[in-house]
């Protein structure tokens, strides 16, 4: 009774955060490009070349869009029922521990990245089903095992190029060379349309703005590590609340062996860190033999804090990576509030025009509306007209306006900090007539 009881309640506090916390940009982006890829054709594998990344993630998220007309309700939903399939893993793992299951459900890290629409709700999952599978392989021996292995070794490949490492950490678990060549094998398999494709090389060696190329690894760079170690340990402290000190000092060598590989290559070579791409290395620590209910308790007082109160908690974090999904424009506040004021004011049917910028206000507003009859939206252009509708243009201050007519009005503006707002104008039928 207690079991479900807590499933219950896991259940609830991630339909509640999707329900109370708004749209991130980067959630926007997945959202928006998955709807490209599934709609057309011939961008089916566009996140491979344009964004370095691979296509699974985007495509159920573009499905999901196309199959509801809910985009965002939908994508969310996706990665609450990954969440709960993860649930069920971690209860299999532990045995059913309430312990464990509580830290699960109640863990602030847990409930925010279960809930948005990016790859975490993945990778959590796969990061899980790596281990477990592993581990009752060495318990059982059982020949089917390395098989269902390699079907998930082939789903994190089709998700995260980060997922490389938990299945690295499992192979070298084996201790003899079946196991190893069936798992891969069948990995090979499944991941061969991936492999083929001729843009698959991005995925590792094109650094971009997020991680550092070889050379600047082993030019020793201090500063960025010292700076990428304290992100670790205050994001997980803030996170996780009080258990992730009793994660430190338990004695259980391999959840901490296999936490510490997770969190080192992130700490190695990323030069823009996030939570989020180390979220995967506090799945070991949840395998540890016992947590103290004093630890549990708080953790669970933690997370009904960040139930109620997730931009408090996000104003804590020194780290800007951490307090853009409440405040900055990357946050879905001020999105959802000036969503919520052109609703209910702008005629049925308008135009919404909007700068040629990735990120918000741009995807908020292009994926939300992707197929709607009730604003049809476009990137800026001088030559859009629309002889017959009302014609609206949303932007940031802070990006350069594009060449509008004399006759824009400005009729909302909403602050989103001391320096930036969003602003929606009204313009002439024509956007290339003054």
């Amino acid at each position: 009774m207690r079991y479900w009881g807590l499933f219950s309640v896991f259940i609830f506090l991630r339909l509640w955060h999707l329900v109370h916390f708004p749209i991130f940009t980067d959630e926007a982006t997945y959202i928006r490009q998955g709807q490209v890829m599934v709609y057309q054709k011939d961008s089916r594998w566009a996140s491979l070349h344009s964004h370095g990344k691979q296509p699974l993630v985007y495509w159920v998220y573009g499905f999901v869009s196309q199959l509801t007309g809910q985009p965002f309700q939908a994508s969310k939903i996706v990665s609450i029922l990954l969440a709960i399939a993860s649930y069920f893993v971690v209860s299999m793992y532990t045995k059913k521990s309430l312990m464990h299951l509580a830290v699960f459900t109640f863990a602030p890290l847990f409930i925010h990245f279960q809930t948005l629409a990016l790859q975490e709700s993945f990778v959590i999952l796969e990061t899980l089903l790596v281990f477990f599978l592993t581990d009752s392989y060495g318990k059982h021996k059982k020949s089917v095992i390395p098989v269902l292995l390699g079907l998930v070794y082939s789903a994190g490949l089709w998700t995260k190029t980060t997922m490389l490492i938990p299945i690295l950490l499992s192979i070298l678990t084996f201790k003899n060379f079946l196991p190893i060549f069936l798992s891969c094998s069948v990995a090979l398999l499944f991941t061969l349309p991936l492999i083929m494709q001729k843009d698959i090389h991005a995925v590792i060696s094109d650094p971009g703005v997020f991680t550092m190329t070889t050379r600047k690894i082993f030019t020793l760079l201090f500063s960025q590590w010292f700076y990428n170690i304290k992100h670790v340990a205050v994001s997980m402290l803030l996170y996780l609340g009080p258990v992730a000190i009793w994660f430190i000092y338990t004695t259980q060598t391999i959840s901490k062996y296999r936490s510490g590989i997770l969190t080192l290559v992130p700490v190695s070579i990323n030069k823009i860190m996030s939570a989020r791409y180390y979220v995967y290395a506090s799945i070991p620590l949840l395998t540890v033999k016992h947590i103290p209910l004093p630890f549990v308790v708080l953790t669970v007082v933690w997370g009904l804090y960040f139930t109620l109160f997730p931009k408090t908690l996000f104003g804590f974090f020194p780290f800007g990576s951490e307090r853009e999904y409440a405040y900055s424009w990357t946050s879905g506040y001020v999105y959802r509030e000036m969503d919520t004021f052109i609703t209910a004011t702008l005629p049925d049917p308008s135009v919404l025009i909007f700068p040629d910028r990735p990120g918000n206000p741009t995807d908020y507003f292009i994926a939300k509306y992707y197929n709607s009859n009730r604003f049809f939206t476009f990137i800026y252009h001088p030559s859009i007209n629309s002889d017959a509708l009302p014609l609206y243009y949303i932007t940031r201050s802070s990006v350069p306006m594009e060449k509008l007519p004399n006759s824009a009005t400005l009729i909302h503006k909403i602050t989103i900090d001391e320096k930036e707002s969003l602003n929606l104008f009204s313009l002439q039928n024509k956007i290339g007539e003054p």
